[in-house]
């Protein structure tokens, strides 16, 4: 006979899919932790980098703030100008120390013509809007004289972006502006003598290897020009050509050749002091006389040389 034996399972395939499921889903928590930690691991890590980024920065700016302090004058002023704070480069520059001037206005640096005008109050109001100026001032130290600054006043903002302060930083231009302003000067009075004089002048800048060709760059001006019947640059061209191409052909080597002697002698003591017939605009020659004296450098090298040319024509009839 045939007999079967069964048992019922239900309930244990049951709990084998429960612990299937649970090992399932602490597989996927895991996985999930894992992500976790590597998501968390690598912001970590960007941290570290920004960190080291801003710290980079922050050393960069200290060292550049510390350049600039250094080198420059620098002076710190709240938004309507009152001061905060100088470095010692302003302070020797402008003769003041900074108990003298903490707290004051900027005004008191400014020449009184310009800070009761209007164009004042208008800087000030560009730099509390944000807007940087630049430019070359005009500044007066404590002892009342006149100091030119290259400079630019440079709002600070805050992380709300508001106009915390104003940052000035500036170099001494003074030398510069005072050799220019001796330089109009001499200009001016350059061209009053051109105008009233009777004679011929010119000058020329000294090529560095002391060779001459007809193109060498000479100024003539414009009394000597019309000397020899021309009027104009265009007519009688700055160069070397359009004067030694007049030479008369008995005096022409003689010329240039005491010309060159005077220049080529670094000592200083060979003149230059000739005379010579020149070819007129019409045609015909004429007697002049040529004097120059040149400007040497240390070690008796030409830089430039300037002279006149005078009328002797009627010394010769």
């Amino acid at each position: 006979k045939v007999m079967k034996f069964a048992t019922d399972i239900t309930r244990q395939k049951q709990k084998e899919l429960e612990v299937q499921e649970l090992l399932e889903e602490s597989k996927a928590q895991e996985e999930e932790l894992r992500q976790t930690m590597e998501e968390i691991t690598a912001t970590q890590e960007e941290m570290v980098r920004k960190s080291e980024q801003i710290q980079q920065a922050a050393a960069e700016r200290e060292s550049l703030l510390h350049g600039m302090n250094s080198t420059m004058a620098t002076i710190e002023f709240t938004v309507d100008g009152t001061v905060l704070d100088a470095n010692p480069i302003f302070l020797s520059l402008m003769k003041y120390s900074l108990d003298e001037i903490k707290g004051k206005h900027h005004r008191i640096f400014v020449p009184q013509e310009f800070r009761e005008g209007t164009e004042y109050k208008t800087f000030w109001n560009h730099l509390a809007e944000g807007r940087s100026v630049t430019d070359v001032f005009k500044r007066i130290n404590s002892k009342g004289e006149a100091v030119w600054m290259n400079a630019i006043y440079n709002p600070i903002f805050n992380s709300q972006g508001e106009v915390l302060k104003i940052m000035k930083l500036a170099t001494d231009v003074t030398s510069s502006k005072l050799r220019e302003a001796d330089l109009d000067r001499a200009n001016t009075l350059l061209s009053l003598i051109t105008k009233t004089t009777t004679e011929g002048l010119w000058d020329m800048d000294v090529p560095a290897d002391l060779q001459f060709n007809d193109d060498t760059p000479f100024n003539w001006y414009e009394r000597f020009r019309s000397m020899l019947g021309f009027d104009g640059e265009k007519s009688f061209p700055n160069v070397l050509h359009s004067w030694s191409s007049r030479l008369h052909p008995d005096h022409k080597h003689q010329t240039l050749l005491a010309f060159e002697q005077h220049l080529k002698d670094f000592t200083g003591k060979t003149p230059y002091d000739v005379e010579y017939q020149l070819q007129l605009k019409n045609g015909t020659y004429r007697w002049f006389r040529a004097v120059g004296n040149t400007l040497r450098d240390e070690k008796g090298f030409p830089r430039r040389v300037a002279g006149s040319l005078i009328d002797i024509h009627h010394l010769k009839g």
